[in-house]
């Protein structure tokens, strides 16, 4: 076989499992509500980064909206957020740090390897480290 054709006959394969795999992984798919945020101290506020980060034991981390509104106007400066899967498939919903100093969280989260979030906030501020030892 040439290397072209096996280019070809690579990229005809490829395309036919994308083309069979949403097909086969949609009829399996559910969709479910994990946490509503309130709107207020929970981090509810309009998000539009709104990627979370996943640690090695499966709890999620993101930035919101809303927090303390202090030294804030309209939804708050902004929380980070943790998500802890329950007993039974639930989850719980806890505030680890919430920004009261004017700069809101404002892009995605990293994990780091032990455990400390690592992020940026928004008009050209800072990157920020929250460590397990300093979260409110």
């Amino acid at each position: 076989m040439k290397p072209r054709s096996f280019v070809l006959t690579a990229a005809v394969l490829l395309s036919l499992a994308l083309a069979v795999t949403p097909a086969a992984t949609a009829s399996g798919s559910e969709f479910r509500i994990l946490h509503n945020f309130t709107g207020g101290d929970d981090g509810g506020g309009p998000v539009l980064f709104a990627a979370l980060a996943m640690d090695s034991k499966g709890n999620l981390y993101g930035a919101g909206g809303g927090g303390n509104k202090k030294n804030c106007e309209g939804y708050g400066c902004g929380v980070i957020f943790e998500m802890n899967r329950q007993a039974g498939g639930r989850w719980s919903e806890d505030v680890l740090y919430n920004f009261d100093n004017l700069k809101s969280p404002d892009s995605p989260l990293a994990v780091g390897a032990l455990g400390n979030l690592y992020g940026c906030t928004g008009d050209y501020g800072p990157a920020f480290e929250l460590t397990p030892g300093s979260r409110q």
